[in-house]
């Protein structure tokens, strides 16, 4: 009987955590591109906008860890709620530095908003591992509610795109731009308040004692097989630290798609004054990636051969980069023509990585670990995701966007050799013992 009351209370809540992830992503991507036009607008090159984009992932990175491991213990409702409330908090401070960016100067700006966004990545990383923990820890989890988790935030980023491409496009840059970007904070503020009031008062944590049919399955194996419980031991199997280092390489290559491209569009933008404005089109351009990537997310299936897998995405990966170092010595030439099929084969790369790399993850766990898995699997994709950024801000203001894109390639080279080279057991024997069990 309570195990059906659970069930039926579980549906729900799926539901509910989509809606939050869907609604945070939007205001996630108000905040952060405020900020980042911001600085942008007021004078920060390539490397300084890196270095602002790389701490806040970095503190992201290191937060995911830490939330993800201990809203196992604290409860992931507590751990949310957290995030959104200090969130709502930060984006606050985003539209007074938007009021008062005339009368600072441009030292004390752009140190306030690497402030902000460090304290952003630090209550994102406390958001995004706790409701994974929450979504995977649940009876009603399984691969295909992961691509319905995978739509949600992606046309989260969708919407946001279009809404941010066609306000920046109706005004001319750059001071005018201002007004638009509050007005984007403060809806962000509306949708932190609505998402507080739906988790206060619809989002109850798991109780500890109800396990998935899937665990119960796995501690039968466990018995037959003399095998450790995983939920027990914190080793990583072989598997799984393949897909470490392939959401390594997903991070860099989402990283540096975004980084370099905004900043290679924004910069032309500015100094011609607006006369070129190519800024709405880097969000167009991100809708075309996560278009690709929302279709991927939505049709990808957990692979019967990760490793193999990996490293055809991987090696795909590391050409798409190199194709856009190409494309970007030709920019005013061809426009984002060149752009557009490379950014979008990118969307379909990452849509693969990030399914399979969360899908092996994932399946480590527990119910009473997802949290720090959660927690591996974010930290890790965002240190490729700093790495990506880092790189490509410092090195296009000294050597340009061609060598931004092809050092990240060689990075990215260097993990692709690491995939080849990690062996994975047989474990048939462990699968046959699981289809008895079943």
């Amino acid at each position: 009987m309570l195990g059906h009351v659970v069930r039926s209370r579980e549906s729900s809540t799926f539901f509910l955590l989509l809606f939050i992830a869907f609604t945070r992503v939007i205001a996630l991507l108000f905040a952060s591109y405020a900020a980042i036009l911001i600085a942008r607008i007021k004078g920060a090159s390539d490397y300084e906008i890196g270095f602002i984009n790389g701490f806040y992932v970095l503190a992201y990175a290191c937060s995911a860890m830490f939330f993800g491991t201990h809203s196992d213990k604290w409860g992931r409702k507590r751990v949310l709620l957290l995030s959104h409330i200090v969130a709502a908090a930060i984006s606050i401070n985003y539209i007074f530095l938007i009021l008062f960016a005339g009368e600072l100067h441009i030292p004390t700006i752009l140190t306030f908003i690497g402030f902000l966004r460090i304290l952003d990545g630090v209550f994102l990383g406390a958001f995004w591992a706790p409701l994974q923990g929450r979504l995977c820890e649940s009876p009603e989890w399984s691969d295909g509610r992961l691509r319905y988790y995978n739509l949600s935030w992606s046309l989260g980023i969708l919407f946001a795109n279009v809404i941010m491409s066609a306000a920046t496009g109706v005004v001319p840059l750059p001071d005018t731009l201002f007004p638009v970007l509050a007005m984007l904070l403060i809806i962000s503020e509306g949708i932190f308040s609505l998402n507080i009031v739906l988790m206060l008062l619809k989002l109850q944590d798991l109780p500890k004692n109800c396990p998935s049919s899937e665990s119960e399955i796995e501690n039968q194996v466990n018995s037959q097989t003399g095998t450790k419980k995983k939920h027990q031991s914190k080793k990583l199997s072989p598997q799984t630290k393949i897909a470490i280092f392939a959401m390594v390489i997903f991070g860099m290559l989402m990283g540096t798609l975004y980084t370099s491209i905004f900043n290679q569009f924004s910069r032309v933008s500015i100094e011609t004054l607006g006369i070129v404005n190519l800024i709405p089109w880097v969000a167009l351009l991100d809708n075309v990636r996560f278009s690709t990537q929302t279709v991927t997310l939505a049709i990808a299936k957990k692979p019967l051969h990760p490793k193999q897998r990996f490293l055809v995405l991987s090696g795909i990966s590391i050409l798409i980069l190199i194709g856009l170092a190409f494309a970007s010595e030709f920019l005013l030439q061809t426009g984002i023509i060149s752009f557009i099929p490379l950014v979008g084969i990118g969307g379909i790369m990452l849509g693969l990585f990030f399914a399979n790399g969360f899908s092996v993850i994932a399946s480590e766990a527990r119910p009473d670990n997802q949290g720090y898995y959660q927690g591996i699997l974010e930290t890790i994709s965002n240190v490729g995701y700093f790495v990506g950024v880092v790189i490509s801000g410092s090195i296009s203001d000294f050597f340009g966007y061609f060598a931004s894109y092809t050092v990240v390639a060689s990075c990215m080279l260097g993990f692709f050799i690491l995939i080849a080279l990690n062996p994975v057991p047989n474990t048939s024997e462990i699968k046959k013992i699981e289809n008895q069990v079943n």
